[in-house]
């Protein structure tokens, strides 16, 4: 399965950053993008599930602890997060920055 920073890396183009510059930009899009993600994961959740996320989350939201909490919850999790990088790249076009 394809990483979502292999994801981004292969979806924008970061050819004239320098390394330091592409990496903040993949993580500042890796962290939207799973913004996005969850915010439609929970909506697709009932309000049982969405107290579990809640609770589940309440001491420790780490990003490993979110990616195996909504692949076990939302099995169509990567396919909104993929979703979600194709919208970035679809905005970034339109406002003439990919």
């Amino acid at each position: 399965m394809q990483t979502l920073k292999d994801l981004i890396t292969t979806s924008f183009a970061f050819a004239n950053m320098a390394d330091d510059e592409k990496n903040k930009m993949i993580e500042e899009l890796s962290g939207i993008a799973i913004q996005r993600t969850v915010i439609r994961a929970l909506d697709k959740m009932n309000e049982d599930e969405v107290k579990d996320w809640q609770k589940t989350m309440a001491d420790d939201a780490n990003p490993a602890k979110v990616f195996a909490y909504l692949e076990a919850h939302v099995p169509s999790f990567y396919d909104m997060l993929r979703e979600e990088v194709m919208r970035l790249v679809d905005l970034a076009a339109e406002e003439g920055i990919k």
